[in-house]
């Protein structure tokens, strides 16, 4: 079962969801985390965005992998 990130908030108050860049992908440089904002400040609409964004995030890795 893979780890599940929860939404935080930044300094304004909007809810993002960050995950951290595996060192093994060398293809995305100069960034040890992924963050996307959420744009939101509501906690229970940022729970049901964040799967999406997290996938967004995700998808990233998986170009990374085969560039």
């Amino acid at each position: 079962m893979g780890i599940m990130i929860r939404p935080t908030k930044n300094r304004f108050g909007v809810y993002l969801v960050r995950k951290a860049v595996p060192k093994h992908l060398k293809n995305i440089p100069n960034k040890r985390e992924i963050k996307f904002t959420i744009d939101t400040k509501d906690v229970n609409e940022a729970r049901v965005r964040a799967p999406a964004k997290i996938i967004q995030i995700d998808l990233i890795f998986r170009q990374a992998k085969t560039a």
